[in-house]
């Protein structure tokens, strides 16, 4: 490497040129090998003695792998010392009666089939000490790694791998490690624990011997010869039998033929003549038929079946988890050792580290067994010398994301089958097996194959029936008999003492074995069979709500997952639809969810597109309020059975459907005769928000031991929930009841909605909507949440001091607090996606970006309605600048009168598209919030043309909402929201007269009340220097006073102009969020103050 290239390179690299995709990456790539030989950091000569020391590491690794790579070691054994190996796996004696084993090859069939426990101890001593020339290598390699990493500034030499490789750091990294070392420690054990059980059984057979029942040691030799011998007969395999089905020549033959097929190649059978000249052995001949080999190797006997009959296969299914789970603990030991050598706290502990103990110590917490006395088992460790040092980890996060993802398609493919599979994970940790994911679905097309493919230890049921509620019952939240609530710290179960109580539920799902059930550490739920919390009339409410939507349940569940689920994705389609295709619906669904469902998809009932033949009717050509089974089904009746079955559900047995029956139920627009849901949801919400953390989803599922989809659901519930309490908190003026600090849930992620099987919603329809535009906007509208509940908090906060502070403080100090919410605001706009634009509508498709965007601008809005608020209040006072102080309000009022008219051009520019779907519950009280907004600015209006302004726009807006509202019922409620909320107000009269008359007033009851205590002196004054004193206020006393000092601004008296002023201002995207005029209000705001109060640091806008 060369400096004078590496400055070249850097200069291309600083002019941020437009390279095409593969020179970039040429470019990032050789920068990160200059960087990582330290051309940034170090000068000349520390880079020669640095290459010096990178050339020595290279040296000594190529030497140890050579080391490993040559090692011809092994033992020589007599026959009768090797008794038990097979005779295929024996080795010729020579003339001295011993034949030789390598470690190499012969290690695992000495140590796993000779029953002498000598011979095994002998072969394992041998082989742990057969490279001991590479301990020095080891210990150099690893000091000289650490030096180069210090040199370069860094901790230490893994993390100078980790920016280039999978994890994000070594914490994270060792969180995940510890974390499946702890899933499957628990395993491992037991697996000890039977294998040394087996050894005793073996040992009392033995004549002389005399084993204690207790006596669970198992020399380290010792372990895969007892550990094969009870696979064998617990789990047999008869490979004889298998083989037979893999003939040499036929299995020759089919492998020729696929090569033939995929490489266009001919492969011609060569004559036995042929042969003769080339053949180097008997055995060489030309192909035979499958029959011709079979009849000459087996005379008489007919002929096998053509299939490898199935139970042949689930003998090798069923030892598939064991082995899994050996060979993940095996690869944990290393990944755990690599990381350990290769992170030290200090330059001196390389030195020290013994570390041969260390990875014996490694194998005896993981594996729960050591390795021989004086074996040196990091002297064959080729992995961590030939480019893997400090990156084997990648195997294993690999390996396990294999096995989740698989087990999420295998669950959600099979819903239906008695195959259904838990998270493999778990699986792999208990030892229970799962079927392949080809054999599973053959299993489905035939029951009796899945018959005779059960696993050991499954929770499934053999028949179709049971699936369903085998397969909730690996859930904590879907449980179809028990419920689970969350015991947090501080309650009378504390977690210490619970082991004492029953130490076997330790990472444990199962409600019939414990009354409690820890799903991680630290994390206990306690378990409360449903037929204890008083629910006998569950199943006749569910009947009741299925005779009155009878016939027209399945149309409803079809509209509701093709129009609501997919923008407001709370429920698992698939677990839904599972229970719902059941015979007897009742048993399986819960009233209130089941009626939340129908409800909700009632409010598209013109909609149903479903064939004109058949028992089931198409929704939108029968009557609405006809007597007749027909008729559109009584919404007010389901509304009150969902509200009497919830608050049963809520108090005795409260489950997830009990959480998604609450926030379904909260969606549904304000009734217009108050019967059903009357918008003031608040006292719902503060249930739903008390269920949810009783069922423990305000803590992070990330490492429970539940199902993969079940952890996805959680956290959308979660967030769900969040967006509830914290958006009814601002529409209804209520205290949240979810704080930050309490509520640890991650980020959500398209991943927390793997698993879902909505993939076939878009189907073409004119009311669907595409599944992955519904979960981005989700996720979305989450983040915004995040930003509009810090504003809330800071703003308009129910801490009375912290309200009493805020209130005290001036605008500029509200100004520089609003600031870093634009920025927030800003952020999240410029990474809203392009398919949840506005724009963004498809043909034929309804579109509910409408929701999310009308959030983000009611966001603006309680932003800059706290400035106008603030600015009323105390407004700028300096006496020396009186034109400054004015410009300073014209600007900020400027900025929050664009904001206005941003809002009134997106509602004018709804679509049918937009207002036919999906709205959520905040919709119409957002739309009424803004007629909220219009009115502060209405009443802080500097004069008669600036509140005729705005009182014009006021009526624009309603006219808006009033042209739209027809068959759109959140826009209908927003309407009577609006009238029923300020319909006192006479904004027929100028608020500059009303708001002058008041303060007149106010101040002459004040000086009325002074006057008594003052004496008579002042009764010659009265009331006249009261109302001069109103008249003639200093100026700052007021926004309408500071204002009147200047002209007022003549875009004022034209609503025409502003409109085009506020379109010409926001050309892009960005533009429908008014990103470009807060940065420049901001701007001048900065730029304007300065100028005003040069000397005022304490204001100055950073």
């Amino acid at each position: 490497m060369r400096r004078e290239m590496y400055i070249l390179l850097q200069a291309v690299n600083d002019r941020k040129e437009c390279l095409d995709p593969e020179s970039q990456k040429l470019l990032d790539h050789r920068l990160r090998d200059y960087a990582e030989n330290g051309f940034d950091k170090l000068n000349d000569a520390e880079i020669q003695h640095r290459q010096k020391r990178s050339n020595r590491i290279e040296k000594l690794c190529t030497e140890y792998c050579r080391n490993v790579r040559t090692e011809r070691g092994g033992e020589w054994f007599t026959p009768q010392e090797v008794y038990g190996l097979p005779e295929r796996d024996q080795e010729p004696v020579g003339d001295d009666g011993k034949a030789f084993y390598s470690y190499a090859n012969k290690q695992v069939d000495v140590m796993s089939r000779a029953r002498d426990p000598k011979t095994h101890r002998q072969m394992a001593e041998g082989a742990g000490y057969s490279c001991a020339k590479n301990v020095p290598i080891f210990r150099e390699v690893m000091l000289l790694r650490d030096e180069n990493a210090r040199q370069l500034g860094a901790a230490n030499h893994a993390s100078t791998k980790l920016p280039y490789r999978l994890a994000e750091s070594l914490e994270w990294l060792d969180h995940f490690l510890n974390d499946v070392a702890d899933t499957l420690i628990p395993a491992a054990r037991a697996e000890h624990n039977n294998v040394a059980a087996e050894r005793r059984c073996s040992l009392k057979e033995e004549p002389g011997e005399e084993v204690p029942e207790d006596d669970n040691t198992m020399p380290p030799w010792d372990y895969l010869y007892y550990s094969t011998k009870r696979d064998d007969k617990v789990l047999p395999i008869d490979h004889a039998a298998i083989a037979e089905y893999f003939p040499l020549h036929h299995t020759f033959t089919a492998m020729l033929a696929l090569f033939a097929d995929y490489l266009q190649l001919c492969f011609d059978p060569i004559a036995p003549r042929e042969l003769a000249t080339v053949a180097w052995h008997q055995d060489v001949q030309g192909w035979a038929s499958f029959k011709e080999v079979w009849h000459k190797e087996h005379p008489g006997e007919d002929l096998p079946p053509e299939r490898i009959p199935e139970s042949h296969i689930a003998q090798r299914i069923a030892r598939r988890p064991g082995n899994i789970r050996s060979n993940t603990l095996g690869l944990l030991v290393l990944v755990l050792f690599d990381l350990m050598v290769h992170s030290p706290p200090s330059r001196e502990a390389p030195e020290k580290l013994d570390f041969a103990a260390a990875f014996n110590a490694y194998s005896l917490r993981i594996k729960s067994r050591g390795l021989p006395k004086n074996a040196l088992p990091h002297t064959a460790v080729t992995t961590l010398f030939d480019g893997y040092d400090a990156g084997f980890y990648a195997y294993t996060c690999l390996f396990m994301t294999a096995l989740t993802v698989k087990a999420s398609y295998v669950e959600n493919s099979q819903m239906q089958c008695s195959s259904s599979a838990h998270d493999e994970r778990l699986h792999v940790a208990s030892g229970r097996a799962t079927p392949a994911a080809d054999e599973s679905s053959d299993a489905c097309a035939n029951p009796s194959k899945s018959e005779k493919a059960a696993t050991v230890g499954s929770h499934r049921d053999d028949t179709d029936d049971d699936a369903g509620r085998a397969r909730l019952s690996l859930t904590l939240g879907l449980h179809p008999t028990t419920h689970f609530k969350y015991i947090g710290p501080g309650s009378l179960h504390e977690d210490m003492l619970l082991d004492f109580i029953d130490p076997s539920f330790r990472y444990h799902n199962d409600s019939d074995a414990s009354k409690f059930c820890r799903v991680a550490e630290g994390v206990t739920f306690l378990a409360r069979l449903d037929s204890a919390g008083g629910g006998e009339s569950e199943n006749s409410d569910a009947e009741a709500v299925e005779r009155l939507v009878r016939p027209h349940g399945p149309g409803l569940v079809d509209l509701y997952f093709r129009i609501v689920h997919p923008s407001y994705p709370i429920l698992h389609k698939g677990v839904f639809l599972e229970r719902y295709r059941r015979m007897d619906r009742a048993t399986f669904l819960p009233a209130p969810l089941l009626a939340a469902v129908y409800l909700l998809a009632m409010d598209w009932w013109e909609y149903d597109q479903a064939p004109l033949v058949g028992p089931v009717p198409q929704l939108s050509l029968t009557k609405t309020g006809s007597n007749n089974n027909m008729s559109k089904p009584d919404g007010d009746a389901l509304a009150r059975i969902a509200s009497r079955a919830l608050m049963a559900e809520v108090v005795h047995r409260p489950k997830l459907s009990t959480v998604q029956a609450c926030l379904l139920l909260l969606q549904r627009a304000p009734s217009s005769d108050h019967t059903g849901n009357s918008g003031d949801s608040w006292v719902l919400t503060s249930q739903l928000v008390a269920v949810a953390e009783e069922l423990g989803l305000h803590v992070d599922c990330g490492f429970w031991n539940i199902p993969a989809w079940e952890k996805g659901l959680r956290r959308r519930l979660a967030w769900a929930a969040l967006m509830q309490d914290k958006w009814s908190s601002l529409i209804y003026g209520r205290p949240s009841h979810v704080q930050a600090s309490h509520w640890r849930i991650p980020p959500l992620t398209i991943v927390d909605f793997w698993g879902d099987n909505d993939t076939d919603d878009s189907d073409g329809t004119n009311d669907s909507t595409e599944v992955d535009k519904g979960r981005l906007l989700f996720i979305h509208l989450a983040r915004l949440t995040e930003v509009m509940a810090g504003a809330l908090a800071t703003f308009y906060s129910h801490d009375s001091q912290r309200h009493a502070e805020f209130s005290a403080s001036d605008a500029m100090h509200t100004i520089e607090l609003v600031k870093s919410v634009a920025l927030q605001l800003r952020a999240w706009a410029t990474g809203l996606p392009a398919c949840l634009r506005m724009e963004a509508v498809r043909p034929r498709k309804l579109c509910s970006n409408g929701y999310l965007h009308l959030s983000y601008f009611v966001t603006e809005i309680m932003i800059y309605r706290c400035i106008v608020r603030s600015l009323a209040r105390s407004p700028p006072q300096r006496t020396d600048n009186v034109s400054g102080n004015a410009a300073l309000l014209l600007l900020c009022r400027e900025a929050a009168k664009t904001r206005l008219l941003h809002v009134m051009r997106f509602v004018e520019g709804l679509r049918p598209e937009h207002l036919q779907a999906f709205w959520w519950f905040a919709s119409a009280k957002s739309l009424a919030y803004i007629r909220t907004y219009v009115s502060i600015l209405w009443a802080t209006s500097s004069g008669d043309a600036e509140a005729e302004f705005y009182r014009q726009k006021l009526d624009e807006f309603r006219w808006s909402l009033r042209v739209r509202a027809r068959g759109v019922a959140f826009v209908t409620a927003a309407l009577r929201e609006m009238g029923e909320s300020l319909e006192d107000i006479d904004m027929s009269r100028s608020p500059f007269v009303q708001r002058l008359a008041a303060e007149r007033a106010a101040r002459s009851m004040q000086m009325q009340v002074r006057i008594p205590s003052m004496g008579d002196t002042m009764d010659a004054v009265g009331s006249t220097e009261v109302t001069h004193a109103a008249e003639s206020m200093p100026v700052g006393g007021t926004v309408a006073d500071t204002l009147a000092a200047v002209a007022v601004d003549p875009l004022l008296a034209d609503g025409n102009d502003l409109d085009d002023m506020a379109l010409q201002t926001t050309p892009e995207f960005l533009a429908d969020f008014g990103v470009s005029a807060s940065e420049t209000l901001f701007a001048d705001i900065k730029s304007l103050h300065l100028q005003l109060y040069p000397m005022d640091d304490a204001h100055a806008l950073l």
